[in-house]
């Protein structure tokens, strides 16, 4: 049975949190003293999915975008912090390079999280502070020549 791991819901190692400054980012970020939520670096995601051991089944591999569920999740949402468009392209590549190792045909599939969860702050759509940048690190961790 294939099986896809998809962050931010599920897989979310403890070392990939972070200290406790990030927890004060948070608490201003969300201007509420009473943070408790859980708060991620997604420099330290990006590597520790980046090199994750084989497994013996098939496993879909999915990058994320940004997250933060604070409009929806208030004092206990779900942050990833220092997300960028270049740590973004490297966990594509890497997902994309692995899809093409291990599958062949209509099997050579890569799922991003998320083309448009706006409240979540997770897309890969053009926005004020990124423009296109996400899209184009997509093409070009897939060698699309709309990435060069």
């Amino acid at each position: 049975m294939p099986s896809a791991s998809t962050p931010p819901t599920r897989c979310r190692p403890s070392s990939c949190r972070t200290s406790s400054s990030s927890t004060t980012w948070a608490r201003s970020r969300c201007r509420r003293i009473d943070f408790v939520g859980r708060i991620f670096d997604y420099r330290k995601i990006v590597d520790y999915y980046c090199n994750r051991p084989p497994v013996p089944y098939k496993r879909y591999r999915d990058p994320m975008l940004a997250w933060d569920n604070t409009p929806r999740h208030g004092n206990r949402a779900t942050i990833y912090h220092n997300v960028t468009p270049e740590l973004y392209e490297r966990w594509m590549r890497d997902c994309y390079e692995d899809a093409r190792r291990k599958f062949v045909g209509e099997e050579r599939l890569v799922f991003v999280n998320a083309w448009n969860e706006w409240a979540e702050g997770s897309y890969l759509e053009p926005d004020l502070k990124f423009g296109r940048a996400y899209l184009e690190a997509t093409a070009r961790a897939v060698g699309h020549p709309l990435g060069r």
